[in-house]
């Protein structure tokens, strides 16, 4: 890949012939692509792959606008097995209350040495998001950190048009922000499609009962790029004219960034 085709960094993967007919793969900086490497095969598109081993315990940071509530969440034990969490002790979260992110992401976002402290942000949760958007400087060091391949979580009301800064991410995450378009509460949400996201850690399958949300004139599918997983079922789903894409769905994803609804 070169700095012409991505803004991604380079990696470079060099091989060798052995004298015994095997063959070494070494790569340069391969420590900058965390958790994801991107591969084009055949002339086509760059794809984002994982390189996480699925053993190493993730570091987020929770930027919240009210509770911390996403450690309490992945901590807890379930109420059907005692001995396990939803998290299954992968993720090790630390919370920052979203104003002081605001006003200081560098030091919560990145070491001394400028390396970068975590390898997933989670905003959220609350209703209308606390009423809290994000500021121009936390912005830049969050895009910064996306293009590093990092992943990033948005939860209930961040990404929509009311809020400027985070309505930014938009196209990236694949989805169209109008403001003032319906909303109908569901707490039945179906999986629309199969793969990492619903087979790890947990294999979810068919319909789940989750806590009552909605998404307020926020759209996907259609034209729009994003991958819908879960959609918020036994709602009548609002078409957005000019994309397509339809509203009332719980669960999107484009290359390592996510929108869910979690949160109303």
């Amino acid at each position: 890949m070169t700095s012409s085709e991505s803004s991604k960094p380079t990696l470079i993967l060099q091989s060798r012939r052995r004298t015994d007919g095997s063959i070494d793969f070494e790569w340069n900086k391969i420590e900058d692509f965390y958790f994801q490497l991107f591969r084009r095969v055949r002339g086509g598109c760059w794809e984002p792959r994982s390189i996480w081993n699925e053993k190493e315990k993730i570091d987020v940071l929770n930027v919240y606008p009210k509770e911390p509530y996403l450690k309490g969440w992945m901590t807890t034990p379930l109420k059907d097995d005692a001995s396990q969490t939803p998290g299954k002790g992968m993720f090790n979260i630390d919370s920052v209350r979203i104003e002081e992110f605001n006003d200081n992401p560098l030091k919560y976002m990145k070491n001394d040495d400028g390396t970068w402290k975590y390898g997933v942000i989670f905003f959220g949760s609350a209703d209308n998001n606390g009423g809290k958007d994000l500021s121009e400087k936390a912005y830049g060091i969050v895009q910064e950190f996306i293009d590093s391949g990092r992943g990033v979580l948005f939860g209930h009301d961040t990404v929509r048009e009311r809020y400027t800064i985070f309505n930014k991410f938009a196209d990236q995450l694949g989805i169209a922000a109008k403001e003032g378009g319906e909303f109908r509460i569901s707490a039945n949400v179906s999986i629309v499609k199969y793969g990492t996201i619903t087979k790890f850690p947990w294999e979810i399958k068919g319909n789940l009962t989750v806590p009552a949300t909605h998404t307020t004139g926020v759209y996907v599918g259609g034209s729009l790029k994003g991958t819908e997983w879960m959609t918020l079922s036994q709602v009548e789903k609002t078409i957005h004219p000019e994309t397509g894409g339809h509203s009332h769905w719980y669960l999107v994803t484009n290359n390592n960034i996510g929108m869910i609804q979690t949160g109303h």
